[in-house]
Protein backbone atom coordinates (compact mmCIF):
# COMPACT_ATOMS: atom_id res chain seq x y z
CA UNK A 1 0.00 0.00 0.00
CA UNK A 2 3.08 2.19 0.85
CA UNK A 3 5.00 1.94 -1.92
CA UNK A 4 5.23 5.15 -3.96
CA UNK A 5 5.41 3.24 -7.47
CA UNK A 6 5.98 5.76 -9.16
CA UNK A 7 8.34 7.61 -7.82
CA UNK A 8 10.70 4.49 -7.91
CA UNK A 9 10.03 3.63 -11.53
CA UNK A 10 10.36 7.33 -12.90
CA UNK A 11 12.20 9.45 -10.32
CA UNK A 12 14.41 6.91 -8.72
CA UNK A 13 15.75 5.14 -11.37
CA UNK A 14 14.23 6.29 -14.24
CA UNK A 15 12.58 4.77 -17.60
CA UNK A 16 10.67 2.11 -15.96
CA UNK A 17 7.06 1.45 -15.67
CA UNK A 18 5.52 1.43 -12.64
CA UNK A 19 3.68 -1.97 -11.81
CA UNK A 20 0.57 -3.20 -10.21
CA UNK A 21 0.74 -6.58 -11.26
CA UNK A 22 3.46 -9.68 -11.52
CA UNK A 23 1.86 -10.14 -15.16
CA UNK A 24 3.15 -6.87 -17.15
CA UNK A 25 0.01 -5.44 -19.44
CA UNK A 26 2.41 -6.01 -22.44
CA UNK A 27 1.95 -10.15 -22.12
CA UNK A 28 -0.07 -11.54 -24.97
CA UNK A 29 -3.88 -12.13 -24.17
CA UNK A 30 -3.63 -10.82 -21.05
CA UNK A 31 -5.16 -7.38 -19.32
CA UNK A 32 -4.13 -5.83 -15.95
CA UNK A 33 -6.59 -5.58 -13.17
CA UNK A 34 -6.75 -2.89 -11.29
CA UNK A 35 -7.05 -2.69 -8.00
CA UNK A 36 -9.02 0.13 -6.40
CA UNK A 37 -6.64 0.66 -3.08
CA UNK A 38 -3.54 1.16 -5.32
CA UNK A 39 -5.31 4.08 -7.15
CA UNK A 40 -5.98 6.01 -4.00
CA UNK A 41 -4.13 9.16 -2.57
CA UNK A 42 -0.90 7.71 -0.72
CA UNK A 43 -2.54 9.82 2.79
CA UNK A 44 -5.58 7.10 2.20
CA UNK A 45 -3.64 4.06 1.35
CA UNK A 46 -0.92 4.75 4.38
CA UNK A 47 -4.32 5.29 7.18
CA UNK A 48 -5.45 1.73 5.58
CA UNK A 49 -2.21 0.71 5.82
CA UNK A 50 -2.05 1.29 9.62
CA UNK A 51 -4.91 0.12 10.65
CA UNK A 52 -3.40 -3.45 9.08
CA UNK A 53 -0.03 -3.15 10.83
CA UNK A 54 -2.25 -2.21 14.68
CA UNK A 55 -4.35 -4.88 13.99
CA UNK A 56 -1.32 -7.22 13.50
CA UNK A 57 0.15 -5.63 16.92
CA UNK A 58 2.65 -2.85 15.55
CA UNK A 59 2.79 0.24 16.67
CA UNK A 60 5.06 3.52 17.92
CA UNK A 61 6.66 1.74 20.57
CA UNK A 62 6.11 -1.58 18.69
CA UNK A 63 7.65 -0.50 15.23
CA UNK A 64 7.47 -3.29 12.49
CA UNK A 65 11.42 -4.75 11.82
CA UNK A 66 12.75 -6.78 9.15
CA UNK A 67 15.26 -7.26 6.60
CA UNK A 68 15.85 -6.58 3.33
CA UNK A 69 18.04 -8.50 0.95
CA UNK A 70 18.91 -7.86 -2.07
CA UNK A 71 22.27 -8.53 -4.32
CA UNK A 72 24.63 -6.08 -4.61
CA UNK A 73 23.68 -3.80 -8.20
CA UNK A 74 23.06 0.47 -7.97
CA UNK A 75 20.24 0.06 -9.35
CA UNK A 76 18.94 -3.05 -6.89
CA UNK A 77 20.72 -0.55 -3.78
CA UNK A 78 18.42 2.71 -5.33
CA UNK A 79 15.41 0.57 -5.13
CA UNK A 80 16.21 -0.82 -1.01
CA UNK A 81 16.71 2.68 0.11
CA UNK A 82 13.69 4.35 -1.41
CA UNK A 83 11.75 1.32 -0.11
CA UNK A 84 12.88 2.12 3.43
CA UNK A 85 13.00 5.17 3.88
CA UNK A 86 9.02 5.01 2.42
CA UNK A 87 8.36 2.46 5.05
CA UNK A 88 10.19 4.27 8.28
CA UNK A 89 8.30 7.83 6.80
CA UNK A 90 4.66 6.62 6.17
CA UNK A 91 5.01 3.30 8.88
CA UNK A 92 7.81 4.05 10.99
CA UNK A 93 9.05 0.42 10.25
CA UNK A 94 12.44 -0.26 11.15
CA UNK A 95 14.08 -2.15 7.87
CA UNK A 96 17.56 -3.33 7.78
CA UNK A 97 19.37 -3.51 4.29
CA UNK A 98 21.60 -6.97 3.89
CA UNK A 99 23.58 -7.06 0.20
CA UNK A 100 25.42 -9.73 -0.92
CA UNK A 101 27.65 -10.91 -4.24
CA UNK A 102 25.56 -12.71 -6.85
CA UNK A 103 26.38 -16.47 -6.09
CA UNK A 104 25.92 -15.99 -2.33
CA UNK A 105 22.44 -14.25 -2.90
CA UNK A 106 21.48 -16.97 -4.95
CA UNK A 107 22.57 -19.30 -2.03
CA UNK A 108 20.39 -17.43 0.83
CA UNK A 109 17.53 -17.18 -1.84
CA UNK A 110 17.85 -20.86 -2.35
CA UNK A 111 18.00 -21.69 1.70
CA UNK A 112 15.64 -19.29 2.56
CA UNK A 113 18.16 -17.37 4.70
CA UNK A 114 15.96 -13.97 4.04
CA UNK A 115 12.89 -11.93 5.36
CA UNK A 116 12.24 -10.05 2.32
CA UNK A 117 14.04 -10.53 -0.87
CA UNK A 118 14.77 -9.18 -4.17
CA UNK A 119 13.37 -10.85 -7.02
CA UNK A 120 13.18 -10.24 -10.76
CA UNK A 121 11.75 -12.44 -13.54
CA UNK A 122 12.47 -12.83 -17.36
CA UNK A 123 9.36 -14.39 -18.82
CA UNK A 124 10.43 -17.84 -21.15
CA UNK A 125 7.37 -17.55 -22.94
CA UNK A 126 5.06 -14.78 -23.94
CA UNK A 127 1.95 -15.83 -21.59
CA UNK A 128 1.18 -14.42 -17.82
CA UNK A 129 1.81 -18.30 -16.59
CA UNK A 130 5.34 -17.63 -17.48
CA UNK A 131 4.94 -15.62 -14.67
CA UNK A 132 2.42 -16.66 -12.55
CA UNK A 133 3.49 -20.18 -12.02
CA UNK A 134 6.30 -18.69 -10.44
CA UNK A 135 4.51 -18.87 -7.36
CA UNK A 136 2.71 -22.10 -7.70
CA UNK A 137 3.14 -24.73 -4.76
CA UNK A 138 5.63 -26.56 -6.25
CA UNK A 139 7.69 -24.08 -8.37
CA UNK A 140 11.48 -23.93 -7.53
CA UNK A 141 10.95 -20.42 -8.39
CA UNK A 142 8.67 -19.70 -5.12
CA UNK A 143 11.08 -18.88 -2.68
CA UNK A 144 9.16 -17.29 -0.16
CA UNK A 145 7.17 -20.71 -0.20
CA UNK A 146 3.87 -18.50 -0.26
CA UNK A 147 1.03 -21.47 -0.86
CA UNK A 148 -2.01 -21.02 -1.71
CA UNK A 149 -4.41 -24.16 -3.09
CA UNK A 150 -7.02 -21.49 -4.63
CA UNK A 151 -4.28 -19.70 -6.68
CA UNK A 152 -2.75 -23.31 -7.78
CA UNK A 153 -6.14 -24.52 -8.86
CA UNK A 154 -6.71 -21.20 -10.93
CA UNK A 155 -3.38 -21.67 -12.94
CA UNK A 156 -3.90 -25.22 -13.32
CA UNK A 157 -7.57 -24.74 -14.50
CA UNK A 158 -6.14 -22.17 -16.72
CA UNK A 159 -3.68 -24.73 -18.80
CA UNK A 160 -6.83 -26.53 -19.67
CA UNK A 161 -8.55 -23.51 -21.51
CA UNK A 162 -7.94 -22.81 -24.95
CA UNK A 163 -10.27 -19.72 -25.26
CA UNK A 164 -7.92 -16.59 -24.47
CA UNK A 165 -10.68 -14.70 -22.75
CA UNK A 166 -11.39 -17.02 -20.52
CA UNK A 167 -7.64 -17.68 -19.78
CA UNK A 168 -7.35 -14.44 -19.24
CA UNK A 169 -10.07 -14.04 -16.28
CA UNK A 170 -8.27 -16.74 -14.53
CA UNK A 171 -5.15 -14.95 -14.57
CA UNK A 172 -6.70 -11.72 -13.07
CA UNK A 173 -8.11 -13.39 -10.05
CA UNK A 174 -4.56 -15.22 -9.72
CA UNK A 175 -3.46 -11.30 -9.73
CA UNK A 176 -6.76 -10.55 -7.10
CA UNK A 177 -5.08 -13.09 -4.95
CA UNK A 178 -1.43 -11.90 -5.07
CA UNK A 179 -2.39 -8.54 -4.57
CA UNK A 180 -4.46 -9.60 -1.07
CA UNK A 181 -1.99 -11.82 0.15
CA UNK A 182 1.25 -10.02 -0.39
CA UNK A 183 3.67 -12.72 -1.33
CA UNK A 184 5.70 -10.80 -3.10
CA UNK A 185 5.05 -6.93 -4.09
CA UNK A 186 5.45 -5.57 -7.75
CA UNK A 187 7.62 -2.34 -8.26
CA UNK A 188 7.95 -1.95 -11.88
CA UNK A 189 8.27 -3.19 -15.18
CA UNK A 190 12.04 -2.85 -16.91
CA UNK A 191 12.33 -1.03 -20.03
CA UNK A 192 13.41 -2.71 -23.16
CA UNK A 193 15.45 0.08 -25.31
CA UNK A 194 16.43 0.19 -28.46
CA UNK A 195 18.21 2.71 -30.80
CA UNK A 196 17.18 1.55 -34.60
CA UNK A 197 18.07 3.40 -37.80
CA UNK A 198 15.09 4.64 -40.24
CA UNK A 199 15.95 2.86 -42.93
CA UNK A 200 15.88 -0.58 -41.09
CA UNK A 201 12.59 -2.08 -41.61
CA UNK A 202 10.78 -5.35 -40.18
CA UNK A 203 11.91 -4.86 -36.31
CA UNK A 204 9.64 -6.25 -34.37
CA UNK A 205 8.35 -3.06 -32.23
CA UNK A 206 6.00 -4.97 -30.05
CA UNK A 207 8.70 -7.32 -28.87
CA UNK A 208 8.39 -8.08 -24.91
CA UNK A 209 10.81 -11.07 -25.20
CA UNK A 210 13.19 -8.96 -26.90
CA UNK A 211 13.79 -11.45 -29.46
CA UNK A 212 14.50 -10.53 -33.11
CA UNK A 213 15.23 -12.80 -35.97
CA UNK A 214 17.69 -11.31 -38.73
CA UNK A 215 15.73 -12.75 -41.41
CA UNK A 216 12.72 -10.51 -41.45
CA UNK A 217 15.39 -7.30 -40.99
CA UNK A 218 15.89 -5.43 -44.15
CA UNK A 219 17.00 -2.00 -45.31
CA UNK A 220 14.42 -0.22 -46.69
Amino acid sequence: LTVDRQLIAQKVLGLRTPATTLTPPEVKGFSATTFDELQKPMSERVAMAKVLLKQAGYDASHPLRFELFYNKYDLHEKTAIALSSEWKKWLGAQVTLRTMEWKTYLDARRAGDFMLSRQSWDATYNDASSFLNTLKSDSEENVGHWKNAQYDALLNQATQITDATKRNALYQQAEVIINQQAPLIPIYYQPLIKLLKPYVGGFPLHNPQDYVYSKELYIK
